[in-house]
């Protein structure tokens, strides 16, 4: 079969991949990811995952913080451990640099909460999938991390509880291209 590109003929024989883009673009390392979830999630697994996007430095999945913890909680959900079970097993395909993302939405924590802030919460979620991946999942520390991004980077508006859903979520970010 001949790579169709914009209509044009490349002359390119179209491989399907088999295993992780070794050194694909963040588009085609997207798409496997995708395919893979396709793969080894299960709909209710799937339902977990928020979203799948990529950017100009890599592939990003975005997990439902609403399945993954309880409001206010940063312990990982029992329910929650075979999806991310499944997600370490594609991460595992590939030696790039994982970083995990927290994000919050803008309200506030509760005054009796453990921590002080969002930034708190953020990292804490953060680095419990963190320990989780290099504890029994044996992804290697030195390629894994944890930033916390509070309420900074919301994707929708903070307007409405949709919106706030939306931004209360961890991403697992995978870096294609260390520049």
């Amino acid at each position: 079969q001949e790579g169709n590109v914009g209509g044009e003929t490349s002359g390119e024989t179209l491989i399907e991949l088999d295993g992780f883009p070794p050194r694909g673009t963040p588009r085609e390392t997207e798409q496997y990811i995708g395919r893979a979830i396709d793969k080894k999630l299960d709909s209710a697994e799937k339902e977990k995952i928020q979203e799948l996007r990529h950017d100009a430095l890599g592939v990003r999945i975005a997990l439902a913080s609403s399945q993954f913890f309880l409001p206010g909680g940063t312990k990982i959900r029992t329910s929650a451990l075979r999806s991310l079970d499944k997600i370490a097993e594609i991460l595992k395909e590939t030696d790039k640099k994982i970083v995990i993302e927290g994000h919050t939405d803008n309200i506030p924590v509760a005054s009796n909460a453990l921590y002080e802030s969002n930034w708190e919460l953020a990292s804490l979620r953060a680095t419990s999938i963190v320990r989780y991946l290099t504890k029994y999942q044996q992804i290697d520390p030195k390629r894994i991390s944890a930033i916390s991004y509070a309420d900074t980077r919301p994707l929708k508006s903070n307007d409405s509880a949709e919106g706030r859903s939306q931004n209360r979520r961890i991403e697992i970010y995978l870096i294609l291209d260390e520049r």
